[in-house]
């Protein structure tokens, strides 16, 4: 079992998400979506088209 400490810094943890779809799917929509409610949410973005 691991152990997990108090004083973790889980602020250098990210996540990559991959949005995928056929061609006029809303792929670029949905970015734009996710993007402007992590800009909301004060979290640090980086979008790749």
């Amino acid at each position: 079992m691991a152990e997990v400490t108090a004083d973790r810094d889980f602020r250098h943890f990210g996540r990559v998400e991959v949005i995928a779809g056929s061609m006029f799917s809303g792929k670029t929509e949905e970015l734009i979506r996710r993007v402007k409610r992590a800009v909301l949410a004060r979290q640090v973005v980086q979008a790749f088209k």
